[in-house]
């Protein structure tokens, strides 16, 4: 058992467990053999308040805005979180190597985030946010899962899309599949700034699916990491953030909360959110 089944740090009334996808189809095949299938489960976790913290680093500007860059540094406890998230936080940690050292001044401050927490419910990227909530933030890039990059995705914020398809059409040898779309997703550190208004945008990328099939499990260890697409995540993601922290500030039009509503509304995501007690509009 991971985590307590919500997003509120609750421990939940009726315990769950998961087997790994391989135990499940031994216990198909048996079920329809007609071979009954006892189960005897021992656990010996709990659930108990922790304290933990998140990871800044700042590039300073000179407009006195800010770009945050983020990747959440924990894993799903019984694996080694090599996939998810292990090659985002390596990612992030690049990108701040590339910029400190080719980059310059921006006219933005460029903040890169290790979120904590957010496998236990965003609580890391939450709590950012709410700290951080009268500074001028102007957009998040979210760094989960990054693969060989394939686009940019806007998150609902369309007047990001002409710079991130700007962007793309710089980074033609990379042979993105898509320059830039514009569909709002939930459930990751990106969530929080959203919600606030704030223009999130993410890299979609590729993952091999003999990898990626082994997040969340045991199997998410190190071996599964491909240099290559870490190495071509670090490239986009740097030119992709050092052309946010130069663009014009209007770019970053933050959203109304009835805007946000409608718009996740329109995306289907309100059901979604309410059912993880998670709509702060209505």
């Amino acid at each position: 058992m991971c985590g307590v089944a919500n997003f509120q740090g609750k421990p939940s009334p009726i315990p769950a467990f998961s087997i790994t996808f391989e135990e499940g189809s031994w216990i198909e095949r048996l079920s329809r053999r007609a071979v009954t299938v006892t189960m005897r489960i021992t656990t010996r976790s709990r659930c108990a308040p922790a304290s933990t913290a998140n990871l800044s680093v700042s590039l300073p500007g000179t407009s006195g805005r800010t770009i945050v860059v983020g990747a959440h540094v924990d894993g799903w406890d019984i694996g080694q979180g090599g996939v998810d998230n292990g090659i985002g936080s390596a990612v992030l940690f690049d990108v701040a190597r590339i910029l400190a050292h080719h980059a310059g001044k921006s006219a933005h401050t460029i903040t890169l985030v290790w979120f904590n927490g957010e496998e236990q419910g965003l609580w890391g990227s939450t709590e950012y946010v709410r700290r951080h909530a009268g500074e001028p933030l102007l957009a998040m890039v979210n760094l989960d899962m990054t693969g060989s990059p394939r686009g940019f995705n806007a998150g609902g914020f369309s007047e990001t899309i002409p710079l991130l398809e700007s962007v793309a059409r710089e980074l033609e040898g990379f042979a993105l599949r898509k320059e830039a779309w514009n569909s709002p997703g939930t459930n990751s550190d990106h969530q929080p700034f959203m919600l606030r208004g704030i223009p999130s945008v993410s890299v979609s990328s590729r993952l091999d699916p003999e990898k990626v099939r082994y997040y969340h499990d045991f199997g998410d260890t190190f071996d599964k990491v491909d240099p290559k697409s870490l190495a071509e995540a670090s490239a986009v993601v740097a030119v992709l953030v050092q052309a946010m922290a130069n663009a014009d500030p209007a770019v970053f039009r933050t959203k109304s909360p009835d805007e946000v509503a409608a718009m996740l509304r329109t995306s289907n995501l309100d059901t979604h959110l309410k059912k993880q007690q998670q709509w702060p509009f209505d």
